[in-house]
């Protein structure tokens, strides 16, 4: 369809809105009892098993990473790092190497006029608690392209189609590089037309800005990932075309004053943004960062060795974990988990799996 173009400013003042509306086609008790009911409605299990047992995974005896058969997915590779930066210079860890380009995306629409986000309950096998609050796709190009043989994200065509849906929001932002090898995901908000029928799955419920925001207070309700594509958004400014009806807050909580942070315009900052680009510019150049590939088993064979020479002990920080060579700990990062499930693409499925613990519910 043909998308009138947005007005300036109406973007960020729809967002504005949406984040002052605490209310949506749900309450927020509703919510909650919402995804108690999904959590009732599934059986989820993540069990480890050894390496051995993962269907179309191998260590690739040229390199030594963990990697699969389809040369999709992952691989787990090895890195050597030296760095002027921070307390350690050099250590050695394992990393996820993923090239391709994932997709964190919401679908927005107004109900009633104001912007509800539509958002998933869904399972990971890494989550404390299993089942969270994600964006309305949340698929690495394997999945979405079915290399694992399962279902296609249910969505998926109105980030894809472009003919389908208007974007709001498209970045490339980066992955968490401590454990991904230089990985980016497309991070988009894209709006179907009011009005338009569009029937949220049982696993899925719309919910205002505000809403979600709120749950943001709660201890592991929304994912990460959720939290990265939020912080794309742009809001209204507090100058003359912003929105003149968000008052500085005085005696107020953290919800108020970080909304007012949010439209704040440059005459209410310490910095200006030529001053912030100049900051991350000058540590840029500053500081350099040097990785070499290392096969994995080095990593795991070698780093008692090497912490000792290094002189490391548990006061030194995250940093000191790559070298600590306790078994557990190094066992970790290339953790097998089997996890039987419900609401994702595929019932069952065996992958590598970061984490030590056994989790059920």
């Amino acid at each position: 369809m043909s998308w009138q173009r947005l007005a300036p400013g109406e973007k960020e003042r729809a967002f504005l809105e949406s984040a002052l509306a605490t209310e949506g086609t749900h309450s927020q008790k509703a919510i909650l009892e919402w995804l108690q009911d999904r959590r009732n409605a599934h059986h989820f299990s993540v069990t480890k098993v050894p390496l051995a047992g993962l269907q179309g995974w191998h260590i690739d005896p040229e390199t030594g990473d963990l990697a699969h058969q389809s040369g999709k997915f992952f691989r787990v590779e090895g890195l050597e790092v030296s760095t002027n930066f921070g307390p350690t210079g050099r250590w050695m860890q394992p990393i996820i190497n993923q090239p391709e380009i994932g997709i964190l995306g919401f679908l927005v629409q107004r109900i009633h006029g104001v912007y509800h986000f539509l958002i998933q309950a869904k399972m990971e096998p890494g989550n404390i608690n299993l089942l969270q609050l994600s964006p309305t796709v949340q698929a690495t190009r394997s999945n979405y392209t079915q290399v694992h043989g399962g279902a296609r994200p249910r969505y998926l065509d109105y980030f894809l189609d472009r003919s389908r849906a208007r974007v709001l929001v498209d970045q490339l932002q980066s992955e968490q590089g401590a454990r991904f090898l230089r990985k980016r995901n497309r991070n988009i908000i894209v709006e179907v037309p009011e009005g338009e029928p569009v029937e949220p799955h049982q696993d899925f419920c719309w919910m205002t800005l505000g809403q979600i925001n709120g749950l943001l207070t709660v201890n592991n309700i929304v994912n990460m990932d959720s939290r990265t594509v939020l912080s794309c958004i742009r809001y209204a400014s507090s100058g003359p075309s912003g929105a003149s009806h968000i008052q500085q807050p005085v005696d107020a909580g953290f919800r108020e004053h970080s909304l007012y942070s949010a439209v704040a315009d440059d005459s209410h900052a310490e910095h200006d943004f030529d001053e912030l680009i100049s900051w991350i510019t000058h540590l840029k150049t500053d500081f350099d960062l040097n990785v070499r590939r290392v096969r994995p088993q080095l990593i795991v064979e070698g780093l008692t060795h090497e912490a000792a020479d290094d002189g490391l002990d548990e006061h030194d920080g995250d940093q000191a974990d790559h070298h600590r060579g306790q078994d557990n700990e190094r066992a970790s990062a290339i953790t097998p988990d089997v996890a039987p499930c419900e609401p994702k693409e595929h019932h069952e499925w065996r992958i590598p799996y970061k984490g030590s613990r056994r989790a059920t519910r």
